[in-house]
C-alpha cells in the first residue's frame, strides 16, 4: 500500500501549475492532502485521476485550512470530525478506514502563530488527538500529517537559534514525545538518520536552495506496521509548495 503525504498550500496553486501530476505519477493507492484552502469539492471532481474517489473536510473559514484523501482502494468507513469542535470548525481531521483494515488519518495541525498565542490551542488539540490514537494503537494505523512541530535538534538547520519559537517550544516537541509513547513510530526518522533532511522551507532567503528548512511534516505508523514498511521517502526535488512530499510503501493490502 503506497501513501504519499503533502502539504499543497493551496491545492488551486497546485492544479493549475501542473504539479499535481507529478503525485500521480508515483501510482500512489491514497494521497492525504493538508492545507488544500477549499471552500467547496469542486476542484477534487475536476482533478480526479481515473479509478479514485475523493473525501474531503472543508473549513468554514474561507481560504484556510482543510484536509483531504484521495484513494482508489475500498473504503468502510470515513470520519470526518474529530469532537474538537474548533479542529472540525477548520477541516483539519479526516479518517478513513479501508477494507483492508488499514487506518488512515490525514491531519493538519495548528502552527501556533508566531506570536505562539495559539500554541495552547495546538497543544489542547494534539493531547486530545493523541489520547484517540492511543485508544486504537493495537491497528495498523497510518498518520499523515503536517504536524507543524520539529521534534529533535537534527529536524532543522538552525535548532539553537529557534528554541524559543514557534514549532521547536519544548512544550511542543513534547507533544511529539507523548505520541511516540503510546505505540507510534516516526517512520521517516526510524529508516533515515541522516541530518539536512527537511520537509518545510520558508519562501524567504532563498532557504530552499540553501537547505534551511525544518522537517515539520510525518508519517507516523502504529508498531504493529514497523516491520511492514518497504521504503520511505521524503521527494524534496518535488516543488509546487513550500513543502515537499512524503511517501511510505506498507506490505499490507
Amino acid at each position: 500500500m503506497r501513501i504519499v503525504s503533502w502539504n499543497v498550500n493551496g491545492l488551486r496553486s497546485v492544479k493549475k501549475n501542473g504539479y499535481f501530476e507529478q503525485i500521480i505519477e508515483l501510482q500512489p493507492d491514497a494521497i492525504c492532502l493538508q492545507e488544500t484552502k477549499l471552500s467547496d469539492s469542486i476542484i477534487l471532481e475536476d482533478m480526479l485521476p481515473l479509478g479514485y474517489r475523493y473525501y474531503c473536510s472543508l473549513s468554514k473559514r474561507k481560504g484556510l485550512y482543510g484536509v483531504a484523501i484521495i484513494t482508489k482502494l475500498p473504503v468502510k468507513r470515513v470520519s470526518y470530525t474529530s469532537g474538537f469542535e474548533r479542529c472540525d470548525s477548520e477541516g483539519r481531521f479526516l479518517l478513513i478506514e479501508f477494507e483492508n483494515d488499514i487506518t488512515l488519518v490525514c491531519l493538519y495541525m495548528p502552527h501556533g502563530k508566531r506570536d505562539r498565542s495559539d500554541i495552547s490551542y495546538k497543544i489542547a488539540l494534539a493531547t486530545y488527538l493523541i489520547s484517540y490514537f492511543k485508544s486504537i494503537a493495537y491497528k495498523p494505523v497510518v498518520i499523515a500529517t503536517d504536524f507543524n512541530i520539529a521534534h529533535k535538534d537534527v529536524d532543522l538547520a538552525h535548532p539553537s537559534e529557534n528554541r524559543a519559537n514557534v514549532m521547536f517550544t519544548n512544550d511542543e516537541r513534547k507533544v511529539v514525545d507523548f505520541l511516540l509513547s503510546v505505540g507510534y513510530t516516526d517512520a521517516f526518522r526510524y529508516f533515515c538518520k541522516d541530518e539536512g533532511k527537511y520537509s518545510w522551507w520558508t519562501y524567504a532567503f532563498n532557504a530552499r536552495e540553501r537547505n534551511l528548512g525544518w522537517r515539520i511534516d510525518y508519517i507516523f505508523i502504529s508498531d504493529t506496521l514497523k516491520s511492514k514498511v518497504i521504503s520511505i521517502d521524503m521527494h524534496s526535488s518535488m516543488f509546487g509548495s513550500d513543502h515537499c512530499p512524503l511517501e511510505i510503501n506498507v506490505d499490507w493490502m
